[in-house]
């Protein structure tokens, strides 16, 4: 038999659907379903004071999720017989974990403790013969002294362990047991006290030639750790919401290598006031976040010769697409929502000829000036969503740009867009004058405009086309 459009379709629709279907086990007082496969048994949110008796003797189940309840006491083969790879325990008041809680022969790679009550690392972790994700942040929760990282424990996990994360509102010096990880890929530090204002600099000494993510935030750090330099394969370094680093605090010294291998970097909210001169030092650059800092300037000597081609600076106090931007001639991406643009003057964007994907949403703009945008061909895609804009910029009569994003700008409709029909292919947003989506206007009305109609001649469906959408049940949207 040969199939119909319609079984096409249906058949379509089956193939592009998540996989995410509830899975035939005992699942009392919990929720359990397949997600790409695996099979998942969620008992989050449910202020459970115990293991249930359905998570036990659970063969073929991949994830177990009892985070946010009330469980103080993991007891003694509160897991047996499951063959979970992923286990998260966090947000709960756990303060013991029996040494039997998980099995003699455990599958589990993945277990998450953050926010419970743990003093210290329980033994229970050292018969996790395959773990190699740990999480201990926040533990004790609401206590004035942090965990304690047992040697003898961290360096029974230390062949196994390839991503670890720790900290704590209290945390005065650098663990020295974390030396212990030297197979170490990504690394996180979460908080720390006032006393601990500079990592050591042999601190990553254990993992310098494996560690690929690096990131460290809130803490109460006075600069950047100079052993990052000494990290030779390191790909994503975040360093994000240290306020008290400030510009001093980026220093040069931490970031010069003769190979450096980083590719991304986010410094967001560490009370910058301008570009840092180290970037000059990172040749392989290039993604850089430095969203939420009050910049002041970026002067050209900061960014010259970068090769970012992601750059994003959302809440900078922004009141200007900077100049200096010119200088990254690699520039595809630039995100500077949420900042206080009013006006995109002349050649703003043209001078920065590579960018595909620009993202100005959530400024108050008025005004995008005709030239601003010269004549750029390589401008795909615009986000000018939630500004005060009330037309669509002429600025765009020049350019090849695909999509343009204005939902929530309170754009007006009328007969003056003829241009726009034959530059534009995607509108986002509606009209605030008229109830239609902007491309739905466009599309059907516009081609009925005296203008269009002289320049070039009404269209042969044009009016029927109209009337049909006019007629259609979901012609808005809006």
């Amino acid at each position: 038999m040969v199939p119909t459009g319609s079984m096409l379709a249906v058949l379509a629709v089956a193939i592009v659907l998540p996989v995410v279907q509830p899975f035939t086990i005992p699942c009392v007082g919990c929720t359990c379903f397949d997600k790409d496969t695996n099979h998942v048994i969620d008992c989050s949110g449910r202020n459970l004071t115990s293991v249930p008796d359905g998570v036990r003797n659970q063969g073929d189940v991949y994830e177990i999720n009892l985070s946010g309840n009330k469980l103080t006491h993991m007891h003694y083969s509160d897991f047996l017989g499951t063959t979970a790879v992923k286990v998260d325990l966090s947000d709960n008041q756990i303060r013991n974990i029996d040494d039997g809680t998980f099995g003699v022969s455990s599958n589990i790679e993945s277990l998450d403790l953050h926010k419970n009550q743990l003093n210290s690392l329980p033994e229970a972790l050292t018969r996790l013969r395959k773990i190699n994700t740990l999480d201990v942040r926040d533990n004790p929760d609401n206590s004035d002294i942090p965990i304690n990282l047992t040697n003898a424990i961290m360096k029974e996990m230390g062949d196994t362990i390839q991503k670890f994360q720790f900290g704590h509102r209290n945390l005065d010096h650098w663990p020295p047991t974390i030396s212990h990880f030297q197979d170490l890929q990504d690394l996180t530090l979460d908080q720390s006290s006032d006393q601990l204002k500079v990592i050591p600099p042999m601190a990553f000494h254990s993992f310098q030639s494996t560690l690929l993510v690096l990131t460290i935030k809130n803490t109460n750090l006075v600069a950047v750790p100079l052993g990052v330099s000494t990290l030779r394969r390191i790909d994503e370094f975040h360093f994000d919401n240290n306020v008290k680093v400030g510009n001093e605090g980026i220093v040069a010294q931490a970031f010069v290598r003769n190979h450096t291998t980083l590719r991304t970097l986010s410094l967001i909210n560490d009370n910058l006031s301008s570009f840092p001169r180290a970037l000059a030092y990172i040749p392989t650059l290039r993604n850089l976040d430095m969203s939420n800092n009050g910049l002041e300037f970026i002067s050209d000597e900061s960014i010259l010769n970068l090769g970012i081609t992601n750059l994003t600076m959302h809440f900078c106090n922004l009141d200007r697409i900077p100049g200096a931007l010119f200088h990254l001639k690699h520039l595809t991406r630039l995100d500077m929502a949420d900042n206080k643009l009013v006006t995109v003057e002349n050649n703003d964007i043209q001078n920065i000829p590579e960018v595909t994907n620009l993202t100005l949403a959530r400024n108050p703009i008025k005004f995008i000036s005709n030239t601003a945008f010269g004549n750029h061909t390589s401008l795909d895609s615009v986000d000018i969503s939630y500004t005060k804009l009330t037309t669509i910029p002429v600025a765009f009569n020049t350019t090849h740009v695909d999509n343009i994003n204005l939902v929530g700008s309170h754009i007006d409709c009328m007969c003056e867009y003829v241009w726009v029909s034959t530059i534009v292919n995607n509108f986002e947003g509606c009209c605030a004058n008229i109830e239609e989506r902007i491309e739905d206007y466009v599309r059907k009305y516009v081609p009925l405009c005296p203008e269009y109609i002289e320049r070039y001649g009404l269209g042969r469906t044009a009016e029927a086309d109209l009337h049909a959408h006019i007629q259609s049940l979901d012609k808005s949207g809006c």
